[in-house]
């Protein structure tokens, strides 16, 4: 039977310390990521649209683009499927930002072992916009230096799967909400193989986010957050044996006035340092870890509710949750069903 124990002042003051350095580094993130992808600093002679022109999918054919193949000092631009949609297959491309789907609807696949360097990647930028991304394949990967976002203010939908990768400095999924509209990412990290490496990963900064981890996919990041503003909403289920979530940091559930899911589930796993849920004025976080061998591992403890938050935790089924300090619970709900 999992216990309650009331945190000490050296636990309280994790929690607190963690709560203020996420709201720092996202709010942060968040500004320079969106200053840097939509201010016109970029001349316009290193910019090139994708238009398929040459009648062909071919990322690498000059002709299907306004100001030729991009290269690491080009603005590459995906805003169109007609004729064609885009593929980068077998060949390594470069760009120094790539917008798939910026004003209008881009779809790039990136397969049979294609490699894409860029120093940001957008997809779904501008409100109204939507952008699809594949990875797909063993050897085929996506690697952004600095911000990977999907759903800025527009609609994106990242995939990962047969053996596909991602690595990003940091990642955001559903960033951004306002009078240009909320953005909406949702990703799928499926297959044996499938990965996203990244720094910081929030789902829900401001707008919508789903993340999905699916039959032995995995994703590693340097801590996590879903559901981060007041008024995001951030989604998250790691499902079937072999799906894993790991952080080499914290992971919060439902940050200041947001809402924030999190379901493990069929033998899924989540790690973290410590694990937060529904923690600040207005928040709302949800956790249910269900179904043999479905365990979460917080190598301190695990939050539950406190300054203002609701938080339900929920073990079923055979799941397990796992805390050197065991879970912690200030107003909070707390469900534990037999399995």
């Amino acid at each position: 039977m999992r216990k309650f124990v009331r945190p000490g002042r050296r636990e309280r003051a994790i929690g607190n310390n963690h709560r203020n350095r996420v709201r720092a580094l996202v709010s942060s993130t968040a500004l320079v990521a969106v200053s840097t992808l939509f201010a016109p600093a970029m001349p316009a002679q290193a910019q090139t649209n994708w238009t398929a022109a040459a009648m062909s999918n071919d990322w690498f054919t000059a002709g299907n683009w306004d100001n030729g193949v991009p290269t690491a000092g080009h603005s590459a631009t995906l805003d169109t499927v007609t004729p064609f949609p885009t593929v980068i297959g077998g060949l390594g491309a470069s760009a120094q930002i790539v917008l798939v789907g910026n004003q209008g609807t881009g779809q790039l696949t990136i397969q049979d072992g294609g490699e894409l360097s860029s120093s940001v990647g957008v997809v779904g930028a501008l409100a109204g916009s939507h952008g699809t991304v594949t990875v797909t394949g063993a050897g085929s990967r996506w690697v952004t230096s600095g911000a990977f976002v999907v759903g800025a203010f527009g609609s994106g939908t990242l995939t990962i799967e047969n053996g596909g990768r991602v690595s990003s400095g940091t990642g955001m999924i559903g960033n951004r909400t306002g009078p240009q509209g909320t953005g909406v990412g949702t990703v799928t990290v499926t297959g044996f193989g499938s990965r996203w490496d990244t720094g910081g990963l929030t789902v829900g900064n401001e707008g919508i986010g789903t993340l999905t981890v699916a039959d032995r996919g995995a994703v590693s990041s340097a801590g996590g957050v879903i559901g981060n503003s007041s008024g995001s909403q951030g989604t998250v289920t790691v499902t079937g044996a072999g799906s894993l979530w790991f952080n080499s940091g914290n992971l919060s559930v439902g940050n200041v006035g947001s809402t924030g899911t999190l379901t493990i589930a069929d033998g899924g796993a989540v790690n973290d340092m410590l694990g937060i849920i529904g923690v600040g004025p207005g928040s709302q976080g949800t956790v249910t870890v269900t179904g043999a061998g479905s365990i979460w591992t917080s190598s301190a403890s695990v939050f539950v509710g406190g300054t203002g938050g609701t938080g339900t935790l929920t073990i079923a089924d055979g799941g397990t949750v796992s805390g050197r300090h065991g879970a912690s619970s200030r107003g909070a709900e707390y469900r534990r069903r037999p399995g």
